[in-house]
């Protein structure tokens, strides 16, 4: 991951990651993981 910018209180994260060493399914899997609920699908920003 490169970096992470979150608001707790509206349960919102933007990661920003490198997709040649990662995937959207990984990160997901990893925060499940980590106790972690993820909803709502993937916005992909340029």
């Amino acid at each position: 991951m490169k970096d992470v910018d979150s608001n707790w209180m509206i349960h919102w994260m933007k990661v920003t990651y490198d997709d040649q060493a990662t995937n959207y399914d990984a990160l997901v899997k990893a925060l499940a993981k980590e106790g972690f609920y993820i909803e709502g699908e993937p916005e992909y920003l340029q």
